[in-house]
């Protein structure tokens, strides 16, 4: 019997923590700073060699693996569709057409032909700080 109650507890409690997972995705882990400024927290929150996309700013903050940040817009130059980084390839894509950039910005792979804008990334206080404004 409690073997039973075991596995149905088990198995009523895989929907909440799959919901608790995508809730904790979906988090406003970032926080407006004022106009056109996004509050990302402090930089170890961001992992060498990885990119970030930041929903909310639609922006794509990477940190390269010799720790320097670059920040990126997260809309395609080609046609302007949301874009993704694929962290195992170190590129970011386009689902739309198939466009593909560098962890710098530069295209990769048509049928975009502009490089991504760069976005301002600074320390303050001990966190950074993103400006969506572009350069």
């Amino acid at each position: 019997m409690r073997r039973r109650l075991a596995m149905i507890a088990a198995a009523l409690s895989v929907p909440f923590v799959v919901g608790a997972g995508v809730v904790w995705a979906y988090l406003p882990w970032i926080t407006p700073a004022g106009p056109g400024r996004w509050r990302l927290g402090p930089k170890s929150r961001f992992l060498n060699g990885r990119a970030v996309f930041l929903r909310r700013a639609m922006a794509i903050v990477v940190r390269g693996d010799d720790g320097e940040f670059t920040a990126l817009s997260a809309i395609c130059t080609h046609q302007g569709c949301t874009l993704k980084p694929r962290n195992a390839r170190k590129k970011i894509t386009c689902s739309c057409h198939g466009a593909a950039f560098d962890f710098t910005g530069a295209v990769t792979n048509p049928p975009a032909t502009i490089p991504l804008p760069r976005l301002a990334i600074v320390e303050e206080g001990g966190e950074l700080i993103l400006e969506t404004l572009e350069r």
